[in-house]
This record gives structure tokens, sequence and C-alpha cells, in this order.
């Protein structure tokens, strides 16, 4: 934050300021409590900045849930309109994904209402964690809508009628604002998933209760991501969809593909190094820099219009995970579809898998009983 304001003093030069921040959640399992502290830490040193260095008014509003709700935004609207009145001009979302989301719904909202006014709302997003690192960079925002038991893209602005039917009618005469967004990866920020197994006795205490993932799990995730762009790509090309999205860059989209392939195996290396007390180090900017590509690829726009669709692992995890997979994170799940995916391509399935010795996590342990595949593909449908 101290290097950001050093080098464009604008960003942060600001009278009214809405700061997001993850706090530990109410189940303090779901992210292990090496990632809780780190996460804990961060925000901590980022507010004593904000406030004590570059002496900064703040009003500070947290999120513990692992998912903004449309109730969490019209909180964090109420409470800045009763602070700054409706001349917020900057909103900062610290943490975890969670916080990350909650900020770009909150500042497209702010922008939404802001009466014509020509300035246009600050968004600064300073992840520390990987599923941050993927939200800061996607271009929609997950939002769980209660009673449909699901997660949908906040720039439905329909997520809004239930919870706040005054601020549904305000949105939906008008396009979620546009806000000036800076993304700020610090490496010295970020705070990296064990690199264990998930079957290690260390997580032993974890496995039946939240799916804790692990990085190779976060590797897949971003895999399955990049591996449906992939297909999604080559079948735009071939004019097999009605709905086509904007072409992706197929030489990054596959540099992705390899980096991660690269990193599952340094991981492997580096966990086998652990049970042998040697030393294989895996190069942080790396990692991080192949989860901020990859975020890209959770939403297409689609072509000739200002609307994004989901990738096919999202779609999954926004209709299944919340009501079938409470315990579940996202990202262990968004790696689960990896096999899937990968179906769609078998010659690249089995050349994949046998390059891997690990495989992607299985989330059958995970679920709340057993339920029928009909439910299942009925729920999918439905949403």
């Amino acid at each position: 934050l101290k290097e950001s304001a050093r080098k464009c003093p604008e960003l942060l030069r600001s009278s009214s300021l809405l700061l997001v921040t993850s706090t530990t959640p109410h189940d303090s399992s779901s992210r292990g409590p090496h990632m809780n502290s780190a996460v804990s830490d961060h925000v901590n040193k980022s507010k004593f900045t904000l406030g004590n260095e570059l002496n900064l008014r703040f009003l500070n509003s947290t999120i513990s849930s692992s998912f903004p709700t449309p109730n969490h935004v019209i909180d964090c609207i109420n409470l800045s309109k009763r602070t700054f009145g409706n001349s917020v001009d900057t909103v900062m979302g610290v943490g975890g994904g969670n916080a990350i989301d909650l900020a770009k719904c909150v500042a497209r909202t702010l922008a939404s209402n802001n009466n014509g006014e020509t300035e246009k709302i600050k968004l600064v997003l300073a992840p520390c964690t990987i599923p941050g690192i993927m939200a800061s960079t996607s271009t929609s925002s997950l939002i769980l809508v209660e009673k449909e038991e699901a997660l949908l893209p906040f720039e439905n602005n329909f997520c809004l009628a239930d919870a706040s039917p005054s601020l549904f009618n305000e949105v939906m005469n008008k396009n979620l604002g546009v806000v000036e967004t800076t993304i700020l990866l610090d490496e010295t920020a970020v705070t990296l998933p064990p690199y264990t197994n998930r079957n290690d006795k260390a997580n032993e205490k974890h496995k039946s209760i939240v799916s804790q993932p692990t990085m190779s799990d976060n590797l897949f995730a971003a895999l399955a991501v990049c591996f449906d762009a992939k297909i999604l790509s080559l079948s735009n090309r071939q004019q097999a969809l009605t709905t086509k999205c904007v072409p992706v860059d197929d030489e990054d989209l596959d540099a992705v593909i390899e980096s991660c392939i690269l990193a599952l195996k340094q991981t492997e290396l580096q966990s086998s190094s652990n049970k042998n007390n040697d030393s294989v180090e895996l190069d942080k900017a790396n990692l991080i820099a192949i989860f901020a590509k990859a975020g890209r690829y959770l939403n297409r726009e689609i072509e000739s219009q200002k609307q994004f669709i989901s990738s096919l692992p999202l779609e999954l995890a926004s209709s299944l995970l919340p009501p079938f997979f409470p315990h579940g994170h996202i990202m262990t799940f968004l790696a689960s579809t990896l096999p899937g995916i990968l179906s769609q391509q078998q010659e690249k399935r089995q050349n994949f898998l046998d390059y891997i010795e690990k495989s992607p996590p299985n989330m059958a342990g995970l679920a709340e009983g057993a339920h029928d595949v009909n439910i299942l593909v009925d729920r999918m449908e439905s949403n």
C-alpha cells in the first residue's frame, strides 16, 4: 500500500474511503489456522498503514462468511451513506475472495447511484489469498442468493430484488456503474496454502470437516478453468456455439496451462522434499501470476453484448456447492471438475494424468447425503 501510494499518490487520495475486509469465519477451519492468521495479519497491517501512515479517513466493513450476500451489499451501502452521505469516492477490498467480491459489488452499486456525477468510483483490490487473486481479476463477482441456494453473478442485478426492493428498483433502471479498478498483487502479502497432500496426517483432523485446498488443489482448479476456456475457444472457432464469446489469446492461454502443469510438478517435488528435509522453493511470483491470469477465464464476454457467461467449472460450483457441498471450498470444487473437463479431450486427459502423479480432489466425501444424479442435473439445468 505504501509503495503504491508513493508511486501513484492519486490512487489513495481519498476523502471518503470504504474499506471492506475479511475476518475469521465462524467455521474457523474453513481456511485452516495458518491461513486465518495470515489473512488477519494482512488486514490489520493494511488498516494501520491506511490510518496511521497514510492518514486516510476510512470506514471499515467486515465479512466473515465464505461468500457475500445481497444483504452484505445493502449493509455496506447503508453504512457508507450514514457516514459519508453520497460522497464515497473509493472502495477498497483487502483479504480473501469474500472481501474482494463484496468490494466489487459495493463499488459497482455506488457508481450506479452517483446521480449523474462525472467522477467515477475508484476500486482498489488487495488480495492476500489465491481465491482472492482470482476474484480480483475476474470480470464478474459471485454473490450467494440464499433463496435460490446458488452463487450468482452480481451483474445479474435481480439478485437484489428480495434483499432490497428499493435498491433493486434503482439499479434496474441503470447499468451497474463503471469503476476505475486497481489491483495490488503484493508478493509479500499473499499467503500460499500448504503443499502437503490431503491424506497426510497433518490434515486428517480437517479432512472430514472442510475441504481446505492445498497448493495442488488450487493449481488443479486453475487448470480446470483454463482447459474449459480452451475447449470453448475451439468451439467458438468452429462456430458450434449459438452464443459466441469474445476470442481469447490462445498463446497466452496455452502459456498459463503450461505454467500450471510445471508448477504442479514442482509442488510434488516440494511435498517430497518436505518429507526428506530437503529444500525446494517454488517461485511465488510465478504462482501469483498463474492465478491472476486464470481468474480472467472464470467468465467470458459475449460478442456484441455487455454480458458475460461463466466457465463450466464455475457454473457447476455456483449451482451445486451451496446446497449439496456446504462444507466444500470453491477451489476444491473447481479442481474436482478437471477430469470431467478433460473428458472432452480424451487424448489430453491421459497425457495430463500420466504426467501428474497426484489426482484432482474428489468432492464425494464432502456431500451432504447421497443425492441422485438426476437431482444434481435438474439443479444445474434450473440455474
